[in-house]
């Protein structure tokens, strides 16, 4: 895997635990970096005497022009995450490897469906923005986490809304409002029609509960 030095162009952050990543794309390196939405980047950190290799998925989406954006949550105890949080200022310089990823929308016209826990929004969001721009197809997100003030990209997600009425809808489902998401939730919030692409990213009992 190869990997080049990108500079950090800038910093948000989405929660007390996650901020996001914009790294800008020198010109020599424009078409190693052209990428689908709901793919990922690897970047590698220096930790001790040796490095970090870690994915992270791309929040942003290709139609938004030549600039990369990762969006990292903090796990505990981990290494990566709380380092980048932590450290990581703009105007540093990351080496990160091409984007990767088969977590993409496919080429079917059918509406879509996805659902997202926690940080697996992000590459959810990436998918989410870029359909809306390029496709006439309808969407909608079904977004659970724990409590209001780890919703990420809450912003954005209902200026989408907001701009595309017709076509997208977003619901939010909070644990510590109505317990923890469960097969009823789900299954109401799918209902009859099957003839959908369906996208899932979140924690593993979240994602097995729904597949």
């Amino acid at each position: 895997m190869n990997f080049y030095p990108l500079v950090v162009s800038d910093i948000v952050e989405e929660t007390s635990l996650a901020k996001s990543f914009t790294f800008r794309v020198e010109d020599k390196y424009q078409s190693l970096f052209k990428y689908q939405a709901g793919q990922f980047l690897t970047l590698r950190l220096p930790w001790e005497d040796s490095f970090l290799d870690r994915c992270y998925s791309l929040s942003s989406s290709p139609s938004e022009g030549a600039t990369l954006t990762v969006t990292v949550k903090r796990v505990k105890d981990g290494r990566a995450s709380n380092l980048l949080n932590d450290t990581l200022k703009v105007g540093d310089i990351v080496d990160v490897a091409p984007p990767s990823g088969r977590f993409v929308p496919t080429a079917n016209a059918h509406p879509i469906t996805l659902f997202a826990a926690g940080s697996g929004i992000t590459p959810v969001t990436s998918i989410i923005k870029q359909t809306l721009k390029e496709t006439g197809l309808s969407l909608r997100l079904l977004y659970a986490n724990s409590t209001s003030d780890q919703i990420m990209f809450e912003q954005a997600l209902k200026e989408l809304s907001e701009q595309y009425p017709d076509r997208f809808h977003c619901h939010h489902h909070l644990s510590s409002d109505n317990g923890r998401i469960n097969e009823a939730a789900i299954k109401h919030f799918i209902g009859d029609d099957t003839q959908q692409d369906f996208f899932i990213c979140g924690p593993g009992p979240f994602m097995d509960l729904i597949d």
